[in-house]
């Protein structure tokens, strides 16, 4: 496979050919959820001890590890036709929950799995939780989106457990008040 040919069916087949389980989440899961965003890199979640099985495999493939923290490795693409990847790290537990309750999706003639939509709201309200200066302008507006666009009742026990459970405060009564004045 030429680096610049790469496509998210040829990157599942790699996943798959390695025995490592992921799901597609970011900004191109948000498109199974009923909002689309333009996004310039492919995300997949995948259980942590995964992760130093399939780095030589995309590494092979003209990936460059960029960066690496304990929740995520960014791959920086070789070109411009080779898009980046972020791959979100989970221990297996969460994973196996986030995958039992996500939702088989299809793209380019590829079954993937997307996180359910709480959960991918879920993921959005931890990533602000864990990095609120760099993640606030990226993840507010596509809570709100999902809230809009899956007609999410605010009020819904369930769903204020959600906020409050892997938000904060703060942004519980931020996403809120932005419904409320909205009325």
């Amino acid at each position: 496979m030429h680096p610049s040919t790469i496509t998210i069916p040829q990157l599942k087949e790699l996943f798959s050919a390695h025995k490592i389980p992921f799901i597609l989440v970011g900004g191109l899961a948000l498109h199974f959820h009923y909002y689309d965003r333009l996004t310039t890199d492919i995300d997949f979640m995948i259980a942590e001890s995964d992760f130093e099985q399939i780095k030589p495999h995309l590494e092979s493939l003209g990936y460059k590890l960029f960066a690496k923290e304990d929740a995520f490795a960014r791959f920086d693409g070789s070109t411009k036709n080779l898009m980046n990847l972020d791959l979100l790290f989970v221990d297996q537990e969460t994973f196996d929950a986030i995958r039992n309750e996500g939702k088989e999706i299809e793209l380019r003639k590829t079954k993937l799995t997307v996180p359910s939509l709480y959960h991918l709201i879920a993921l959005k309200l931890h990533a602000i939780k864990s990095n609120p200066k760099f993640r606030e302008m990226k993840d507010y507006p596509d809570i709100v989106e999902l809230i809009h666009h899956n007609n999410i009742d605010i009020n819904d026990p369930a769903f204020q457990k959600v906020l409050l459970k892997y938000g904060s405060k703060e942004t519980y009564d931020k996403i809120v008040s932005f419904f409320s004045e909205d009325k």
